[in-house]
């Protein structure tokens, strides 16, 4: 399944592989040149292009291409998203089923936009009950979460104490609210 990403010049796609023994990423650059970054500025004339590979044992991989800046946190963050794929049905000893290769393609295609779209830091991911990946970015005083769970809509969640407001929403078209929530970081 090829995914369409909104204003962001790649494709992640979801394919189904033969079992392997142990999660691993691997990773390859094919940019001419080395490209710099500042913390409020993307070098946008110039370009880059790369992909990655998230192989889960037993599960699938996940293939990521794209022509945009590379985030310098996506290779841990691809790391992490493989070993929350490993985990097995029941992992929270509740019951719980395993995390799902759709949620994880969509979150890390929500994570891609954003980065796109905004010089965001890196997210601590989290699994969820329900079989999906929850992204979390804190800061004292501030917590914004991105739930994408299997067959719904992701869902942002804004904890602001120093604003003293607590804000959910159902992303329907923009990610607006979450850009919005992570521009105070």
């Amino acid at each position: 399944m090829t995914l369409a990403l909104p204003k962001y010049p790649g494709r992640v796609m979801d394919v189904l592989i033969a079992p392997g023994t142990a999660p691993s990423l691997s990773f390859s650059h094919y940019d001419a040149a080395p490209i710099e970054r500042s913390r409020n500025s993307l070098l946008s004339a110039q370009e880059a292009s790369w992909t990655a590979n998230v192989v889960v044992p037993f599960r699938g991989e996940l293939l990521i291409e794209s022509n945009a800046l590379q985030p310098e946190w996506l290779e841990p963050v691809l790391d992490s998203f493989a070993e929350l794929l490993s985990l097995p049905s029941g992992w929270d000893s509740y019951g719980a089923p395993q995390i799902s290769l759709g949620s994880a393609t969509e979150a890390i295609r929500l994570l891609l936009v954003l980065a796109s779209e905004a010089d965001i830091e890196q997210p601590t991911l989290v699994p969820t009950s329900k079989g999906g990946i929850q992204l979390e970015w804190r800061r004292p005083g501030l917590l914004v979460e991105l739930e994408v769970s299997p067959g719904a809509r992701p869902v942002v969640l804004v904890d602001d104490e120093q604003r003293g407001s607590l804000h959910e929403e159902t992303l329907r078209r923009s990610l607006e609210p979450v850009l919005s929530a992570l521009s105070r970081f």
